[in-house]
């Protein structure tokens, strides 16, 4: 029973963190956006913070909430819109911004599904083999890892588009929802780099646990290597591992912006930047609202998981 208090009070703290982030993301943006949108249209910073601007009525700004009034006025009809879920009509789309976010995000998120579970599969057995043999494998696998988790991103999209051209029909761009084939490149790119991100975590988690004194008493002991590794080693190095799981998936969900620009996939990374280009306000939010949802529930969901296997990272939260 106390372990099992231990943990709720670890979750409501967490629940409770993760929202004060939430509202504290969404304001900023609200205030930004809304501030920066206005000075591009010609006001000045003085008639903004006074609401002294022309307002934007439900035609471009959705039944949900009115951009009319002073600046306190605006930020909590949005706030009760965000409450609802209700950001009002995409001024781009021609729809509302929950419909709108709902249609094109599954493409986002198999790309997003697909890229962690390639970075899982690679990331976390090369880690675990790479702390287990030590020397020259060990050598050669953190250099990889670290090479390719550096390595950048518009690079390394240019280069596998280049590959798309030239094998026309087995690397197919633009096509990710009508094609599995169109999901090949871009879960590439986000998931060679989460997979060497994913791959050191674990070498270094496995690496300090062959060093503590129960594993050398083990030994002393007369046990054999697998099942040191199996029952003691692995088990408590996989706390560290999942709780950086958790941020790797909510980061590649939401940061999937530059290859659905690059390979022409139109997800809600590509819709929000259309949004920012044609100052979609209301689409805007509602997708800054999805994004941070996605990755304080995945960071939450990686802690929770990880603090069951180890409670020792409750102590830090």
């Amino acid at each position: 029973m106390a372990g099992g208090g231990a943990l709720l009070g670890y979750i409501i703290r967490r629940l409770l963190w993760g929202v004060l982030t939430l509202w504290l993301t969404v304001t900023l943006t609200f205030f930004a956006l809304g501030i920066t949108f206005r000075l591009a249209s010609g006001s000045s910073l003085l008639e903004v913070l006074r609401g002294q601007v022309p307002s934007v009525g439900p035609s471009q700004g959705g039944p949900a909430y009115e951009l009319q009034g002073s600046p306190l006025r605006q930020y909590a009809a949005f706030l009760w819109g965000t409450v609802r879920l209700d950001w009002g009509d995409s001024v781009s789309q021609g729809a509302p911004v929950r419909q709108v976010l709902l249609e094109r995000f599954p493409v986002t998120g198999k790309i997003g599904l697909i890229s962690f579970a390639l970075a899982v599969m690679l990331g976390v057995p090369l880690g675990i083999y790479a702390a287990v043999r030590g020397g020259v494998v060990d050598f050669a696998i953190s250099w990889t890892s670290a090479f390719v988790y550096s390595f950048p991103s518009p690079v390394l999209m240019t280069l596998l588009l280049a590959l798309s051209v030239y094998t026309i029909g087995i690397f197919p761009v633009g096509m990710a929802g009508a094609d599995w084939r169109g999901y090949l490149l871009p879960c590439l790119v986000l998931g060679l780099g989460a997979g060497g991100y994913i791959a050191r975590i674990t070498r270094a988690s496995v690496a300090d646990e062959l060093h503590r004194d129960y594993v050398r008493t083990a030994r002393a002991k007369g046990l054999r290597k697998l099942l040191i590794y199996r029952r003691h080693v692995l088990r408590n190095a996989l706390g560290p591992v999942l709780a950086a799981l958790g941020p790797t998936l909510g980061l590649l969900l939401a940061g999937s912006f530059p290859v659905e620009y690059a390979y022409e996939i139109y997800g809600t990374g590509r819709l929000l930047l259309d949004g920012f280009a044609q100052q979609d306000f209301p689409l805007i939010l509602g997708g800054v609202t999805l994004y941070t949802v996605l990755v304080l529930g995945s960071n939450l969901l990686g802690e929770v998981v990880a603090s069951l296997i180890d409670p020792r990272l409750r102590a830090g939260g």
